[in-house]
């Protein structure tokens, strides 16, 4: 079978498909620990399809194995209540050792061979997975337990309205996300006096220099950076003590069954878990970003163009000079490029075979219907009318103006200046326990997630009003 009948027989089935800023490099990586997982759990995903071009990514899980996950999952947790946290300690077992790592890479490469710099590469692309990890079962979870909790909350609550906003509520987790964390530190620090403040910025650039990075590029900040944003925050805290009371008040209100409260337990459980993952993830984006700066400045090939090797590219090196007979695939990827991920699998298609899939692709697309209603899940409730302004990579984001309607297939840190400017969020992906559900709910404004076609369906400048409890979308013009 050719690569073309490959990727169309595999773009026959169910996929979840989410997009973001993200190069391969960034994101194989951690992806094919879906695969690797099952080493450590006996269970693991069969497949990924992966589209990049410019900067800009698609991610695609099979719907089956989300839901075959999730039962197997399911089933475990029914078998011992404290699975979760045992394969949380777990996985932080495991991403621990790569501290070290970290601390190599900071002495810097002077006295580090070519050899050595391979070794290097290939252990930070071996933590890059790690930072995902056995954590990788977050996904089933977070999809697939949004569909039972609504139908189990459906027996409760007959309002539908009431419904998506107690929905919304009970997601909420109880610990702060990092970026509300981080945030309220530096407000901290900014009420400092000018000597306490110089090394307290220091020091909040060592914990969180990686918060910018995300699956396109790490960002190298320094104390300026935080500086700058500390002199812009105000003084609201992120933290939403109220959706936390309210969320007691619903518990009395409605004296859930013990199942209900113990999928309650496990959305804020996961949510956190999620979180910290991310936070890992971030981390190793620098780390690994630091070390793939280093090897360009030895061979001279494009840094930018290093971000488009795939997982079995870096694995199969014998040494970085190989990298140099490269170059002209590295480039042609940087145009578009498409992966049908397996385990120790990658297959992959660039130029001419790459745009006949992505026509193929845009035709089935074209088939969705016009519709004036947008339905989706109430991540955060409320209501909110403004204008339209689609996400679809990082450079679209400053468009975004105060009281805009935020639109993106899903957010991720890196969305937080736009998000804060937004009246609401509008997503195609994404459960309960997803990014914009998190800031959302943080800073209080309405949110609707996991529409599947906002994008596709709304435009730049469009009029929308976001009835959040009620999960829809209305085009008002």
């Amino acid at each position: 079978m050719d690569k073309i009948e490959i990727f169309k027989k595999a773009l026959e089935k169910d996929w979840y498909i989410q997009g973001f800023n993200a190069v391969p490099l960034f994101l194989n990586l951690p992806a094919s620990s879906g695969f690797y997982m099952k080493d450590e759990l006996g269970f693991g995903y069969s497949q990924f399809f992966f589209s990049y071009k410019e900067g800009y990514g698609e991610m695609g899980y099979l719907n089956a194995d989300l839901e075959r996950l999730w039962g197997i999952i399911k089933s475990k947790i029914k078998e011992n209540p404290e699975y979760l946290k045992e394969i949380k300690k777990r996985y932080e077992e495991i991403f621990s050792k790569r501290h070290s790592l970290f601390k190599k890479i900071d002495e810097g490469f002077s006295d580090v061979t070519d050899g050595d710099l391979l070794e290097m590469l290939k252990e930070c692309a071996l933590c890059e997975r790690e930072a995902v990890g056995i954590a990788h079962l977050l996904e089933p979870i977070g999809m697939e337990i949004d569909k039972e909790f609504k139908n189990k909350l459906s027996e409760y609550i007959k309002d539908k309205k009431e419904l998506n906003q107690i929905y919304g509520i009970l997601g909420a987790p109880k610990m702060l996300s990092f970026i509300a964390k981080e945030e309220r530190e530096l407000k901290q620090i900014g009420s400092l006096g000018k000597t306490e403040q110089k090394n307290a910025l220091e020091n909040h650039l060592k914990k969180y220099f990686w918060i910018q990075n995300s699956y396109a590029v790490p960002k190298e900040l320094g104390t300026d950076f935080f500086r700058k944003r500390m002199k812009k925050l105000g003084a609201e805290d992120s933290e939403n003590k109220a959706i936390l009371s309210e969320k007691e008040k619903i518990f009395l209100k409605y004296k859930f069954d013990p199942e209900v409260m113990e999928v309650v337990e496990i959305i804020g459980f996961t949510t956190t878990w999620q979180d910290e993952r991310k936070a890992n993830t971030l981390r190793a984006v620098s780390y690994l970003g630091r070390v793939v700066k280093e090897v360009s400045e030895r061979i001279r090939v494009k840094t930018e163009n290093l971000y488009y090797l795939g997982f079995t590219d870096v694995f199969g090196l014998r040494s970085i000079d190989e990298l140099k007979k490269m170059q002209d695939e590295l480039e042609n990827r940087s145009k578009g490029v498409m992966f049908i991920m397996s385990k120790n699998k990658e297959v992959k298609i660039t130029r001419k075979e790459y745009q006949e899939i992505a026509a193929y692709r845009k035709r089935v697309e074209e088939n969705t219907k016009e519709v004036n209603d947008i339905h989706g899940s109430t991540a955060s409730g409320g209501t909110a009318i403004g204008r339209v302004a689609v996400c679809k990579g990082l450079d679209s984001l400053d468009k975004v103006k105060k009281g805009d309607v935020l639109v993106a297939s899903m957010t991720r840190p890196e969305y937080m200046a736009a998000i804060k400017k937004a009246a609401a969020i509008v997503t195609d992906e994404g459960g309960i326990t997803c990014h914009a559900a998190i800031v959302a709910r943080e800073l209080g404004i309405p949110a609707i997630i996991g529409t599947k076609i906002a994008t596709k369906m709304l435009k730049d400048g469009m009029i929308v009003e976001v009835k959040a409890n009620h999960g829809l979308v209305r085009i008002i013009k």
